[in-house]
């Protein structure tokens, strides 16, 4: 429990994060072990956890109209994906697959949001998330993701 909290501290969303916060997600964090090549989550499945790698790498790809993979990210140690779904109740954006033994720790979308009822420290659990999501790379950005930062402006203030 407590090399779990120590995990979730080194999360760029929970750097900030009260102790209470870090608390409440190291109470429904549960680990996951998985070895090289195995399939984490497939692109459109319904997003039931988010994932911080606690040890090992994780590609984030998706298969194009012409079959060929598309690879959007490594992540490592300390990073985290699947994160804007279980809030939206939305599918998973990519496929996640072990790039070697990994050990991850899930945050299922039912427990965060049971343990953010009523606690005030939710709020900064989702702002941390969302923020840490919404931030883009200037070499990166493109009508597109102009766009899509406005829809999510747009629907968080209605």
């Amino acid at each position: 429990m407590h090399d779990d909290a120590a995990m979730l501290r080194r999360v760029s969303f929970c750097a900030s994060l009260p102790d209470a916060a870090i608390a409440a997600l190291t109470a429904i964090a549960r680990p996951h072990r998985h070895s090289v090549g195995t399939l984490v989550q497939l692109e459109g499945d319904l997003a039931e956890a988010m994932y911080v790698v606690a040890h090992g790498h994780i590609k984030i790809a998706r298969i194009g109209s012409n079959g060929r993979e598309q690879v959007l990210n490594v992540i490592g140690p300390g990073g985290h994906f699947n994160t804007v779904p279980i809030f939206d109740g939305g599918v998973c954006p990519a496929n996640a697959e072990a790039l070697s033994d990994v050990t991850l720790l899930a945050l299922p979308r039912d427990a965060l949001l049971r343990c953010g009822a009523g606690l005030a420290e939710a709020i900064e659990i989702i702002a941390a998330c969302l923020a840490v999501g919404c931030r883009i790379n200037k070499s990166q950005k493109t009508p597109r993701t102009d766009q899509l930062l406005l829809d999510v402006t747009e629907a968080t203030l209605a």
